[in-house]
């Protein structure tokens, strides 16, 4: 708790935060996060009314025209002198009465497609506090500028490392659209064989990492045919050309990695393990 009062305090006095930070928010609601929410909903409204807008003419004008008929219809039987049921009068006077509920339903249609836009307002506010800024027993907390190296640079230091493995054990390993779910990189052995290699970088001293849903079941569903590869990667290490390996970076392999994984429900979208029990039991990539 005292490590959260101090890295609020050191947060709260800082000038960016201080100055109208619901101000800003509003600004960017207005210019940015309004007119698309905007477009959705127009966009929405506009298809939900005009199907309704088909529909209730369609109905309406069927039953009009079947009364403005069976007017005509009574008419001409009631002139040949036979007996009716209903009136003439009364039948035209339904068509009628459809035709003004028809013009009152257009009315009611045309006001629900218009989207009125009211000025956005902050309902809360929330102020996320890296958990590397805290203090732990083992000393320290990191350093804003490592933590920006953590979320900037380990993917792409990562995949490199594992493709440079990949290719030294002989194997022609390519790297995957971002866009691929499920795994980073697709490594061929020279028998023909296929591995899926999911790639987990992280800075020395990480706790944890994230999986996603859709890696977890790649991994079941391509077992043994996949691997989780981790890469501890050193920021402080000199640093190389853009695209090769560092020498200063770690990888193990860890194999059959989500066999006592599970998802809870359908709406689990991620799962956050332990680095370090991940590491323990990876072995060197061969």
């Amino acid at each position: 708790m005292r490590d959260l009062t101090i890295a609020r305090d050191r947060l709260v006095a800082q000038s960016w935060l201080g100055s109208g930070v619901d101000t800003l928010a509003l600004r960017w609601a207005v210019a940015h996060g309004l007119p698309a929410h905007r477009g959705e909903v127009v966009a929405r409204t506009s298809a939900l009314v005009g199907r309704t807008r088909r529909l209730v003419r369609q109905r309406l004008t069927a039953q009009m025209n079947f009364w403005d008929a069976e007017a005509v219809r009574l008419a001409e039987d009631q002139a040949a002198g036979r007996r009716v049921r209903l009136s003439p009068t009364t039948a035209r006077d339904r068509a009628r009465s459809l035709e003004a509920r028809l013009e009152r339903r257009e009315r009611d249609l045309a006001l629900a497609e218009q989207v009125q836009v009211r000025p956005p307002r902050v309902a809360a506010a929330a102020l996320v506090v890296p958990g590397a800024w805290l203090s732990t027993d083992d000393g320290p907390a990191a350093s804003p500028s490592r933590l920006a190296v953590d979320t900037s640079f380990t993917d792409k230091r990562a995949v490199a490392a594992v493709l440079a493995i990949e290719r030294s054990l002989g194997r022609d390993a390519e790297e995957r659209p971002h866009s691929n779910k499920g795994y980073d990189i697709c490594s061929v052995a020279p028998d023909g064989t296929t591995t899926s290699l999911e790639v987990k970088g992280r800075v020395l001293g990480a706790a944890d990492y994230v999986v996603t849903a859709s890696e977890v079941l790649t991994g079941k569903n391509t077992e043994p045919h996949y691997r989780l590869a981790l890469v501890a990667v050193d920021p402080d290490a000199p640093a190389v050309a853009e695209g090769d390996p560092n020498p200063a970076d770690v990888v193990r392999y860890v194999l059959d990695p989500f066999r006592d994984t599970t998802l809870g429900t359908y709406a689990d979208t991620a799962v956050v393990r332990s680095w370090k029990r991940a590491w323990d039991v990876g072995v060197i990539p061969r």
